[in-house]
């Protein structure tokens, strides 16, 4: 479950709230490129509700439905689902899914409760519908994406058994490119290093040859991080975060998420998150984290 795809749809209200203050100029000169971006409009089809509840008690509606527009993920045996599932690591398998943006509807009491509207292939729901092993894996993967795009802590669900759809559907923008990889690089993955208490050495050098396109610790103290960039020949950028752990954090404790131009760092015990969006495409398939434990 820790390799998923999402298709991009008109989220440009989320991305301004994820967009640091420093790049604000350039996040309206980003909105506006994409405004010109080719892009088609794709009417879910009703499948199931599923209400679920965030760590805070808050109620919460999932639409899953359908369209034939979203391309379904490959066909696998439950031999090989239950080896993804056991296994938990960085799979082949993707389930392809466009999530929409966050509204509120009225439950039976009146009170209103977030729902989400997600998309997934007509064929591949029809084959959940039929093996409850995929439905329930499709349902905890659709639990993460909204979790982790909207900054949620979602567990335990109900499906709906009187209800196909909570609201009305709305329509989905989807931009006409090849969809984001959201991948989870493994802990064990997170190096750690050991650098000399020195006050000069190489590396410092080397990151002064660098510009700082972005740093948090002036918006909020808690946070402190910054991003620097390097230019390389062609159109090739060179980024590297340095992102401030606390104490006693070994790696193992850290979960780091990236995607084409989003950067995640969570630190559950602590309950500290790095969330930022990065004005350029990241390839995450190069991307490495290391974690200093001199300088945290």
């Amino acid at each position: 479950m820790n390799n998923r795809r999402f298709l991009d749809i008109d989220d440009t209200i989320l991305t301004k709230n994820l967009m640091l203050p420093e790049n604000t100029s350039n996040s309206n000169n980003l909105t506006k490129q994409s405004d010109t971006k080719p892009f088609f409009l794709i009417q879910p089809t009703p499948g199931i509700c599923v209400k679920t509840r965030t760590d805070s008690g808050e109620k919460v509606f999932l639409n899953i439905c359908t369209s034939d527009k979203i391309p379904p993920p490959d066909d696998i045996p439950d031999a090989k689902l239950l080896e993804i599932i056991l296994n938990e690591k960085n799979s082949e398998f993707v389930i392809l899914m466009s999530i929409g943006n966050e509204r509120f509807e009225f439950d039976k009491g009146g009170s209103p409760c977030a729902t989400y509207d997600i998309v997934i292939n007509t064929t591949y729901f029809k084959k959940c519908q039929e093996n409850k092993h995929f439905l329930l894996f499709t349902i905890l993967v659709i639990l993460d994406g909204v979790s982790n795009k909207f900054n949620k802590t979602l567990k335990d669900y109900v499906i709906l058994k009187n209800r196909k759809v909570m609201g009305k559907l709305q329509q989905h923008k989807i931009e006409n490119r090849e969809p984001q990889i959201h991948m989870q690089i493994p802990k064990p993955l997170i190096e750690e290093i050991n650098t000399p208490n020195k006050s000069n050495y190489k590396e410092q050098n080397k990151v002064s040859e660098f510009k700082n396109i972005s740093s948090e610790s002036d918006v909020n103290p808690k946070l402190n991080y910054v991003l620097l960039k390097q230019l390389l020949k062609g159109m090739s950028i060179h980024l590297i975060g340095i992102f401030q752990i606390p104490k006693g954090i070994t790696s193992k404790e850290i979960e780091v998420l990236l995607n084409e131009d989003r950067i995640v760092i969570t630190i559950d015990k602590t309950g500290l998150t790095y969330d930022l969006l990065v004005p350029y495409t990241i390839n995450v398939t190069l991307a490495k984290c290391a974690l200093d434990n001199n300088r945290k």
